[in-house]
């Protein structure tokens, strides 16, 4: 009785250690897709909150401009987003919703 509770125990973790390990591994792969996918003029967002506009980017490093004339270099790896710029049609539904008082959405796909 006690090796049975023991196999299905073990089985559980098993299972549950395998779950977790497609889950990392699914994420690590969006994450690197998203790096390899940025290009000139990208806005993006670093690990440490830095916004910045990608001037260049090289195998392993984007330049990023922070400031007029302000350049930093940093790893792919520090990328932590791509920020979508903000349509024209966008920007006029949330001037128009600050007017009459209705809610903006936070949804990105809006």
């Amino acid at each position: 009785m006690n090796s049975l509770m023991l196999i299905i125990v073990t089985v559980g973790f098993l299972i549950l250690i395998t779950l977790n390990n497609r889950k990392i591994s699914k994420k690590r792969a969006e994450i690197l897709e998203m790096q390899n996918s940025i290009t000139t003029g990208s806005q993006v967002i670093t690990v440490a909150g830095l916004h910045g506009t990608v001037s260049a980017v090289d195998a392993e490093t984007v330049s990023l401009m922070v400031a007029p004339g302000v350049e930093t270099v940093w790893e792919k790896t520090a990328i932590a987003s791509i920020i979508s710029p903000i349509t024209d049609e966008q920007e006029n539904t949330e001037a128009n919703n600050f007017e009459t008082g209705e809610p903006t959405t936070t949804d990105p796909t809006n």
